[in-house]
């Protein structure tokens, strides 16, 4: 069967020790799928409360939800920030 996970995501502030200003932007990923928002300017916060709806079929065989907040690089990868399950 199908449905659907949802995952809300409110805000995170003082990312990277709240030192340094960041081009933020947020990804979600579960059972093979990953979403993402757009990159923020400039800042060490972001507030968003967005809704990532990501598919699911069961049965489920993957178990764990990964939030990354990255900065967006002008040049070169992107880097992670902080990460959580």
């Amino acid at each position: 069967q199908a449905y659907h996970l949802f995952v809300q995501v409110h805000r995170g502030e003082h990312l990277g020790g709240g030192k340094q200003k960041y081009n933020l932007y947020i990804t979600c990923e579960f059972a093979g799928h990953v979403l993402s928002l757009p990159a923020t300017s400039k800042t060490h916060s972001i507030t968003c409360d967005e809704c990532f709806k990501i598919p699911v079929v069961m049965p489920l065989f993957a178990d764990s939800v990964v939030i990354r907040v990255w900065n967006k690089a002008k040049w070169g990868d992107d880097e992670i920030i902080v990460q959580g399950r």
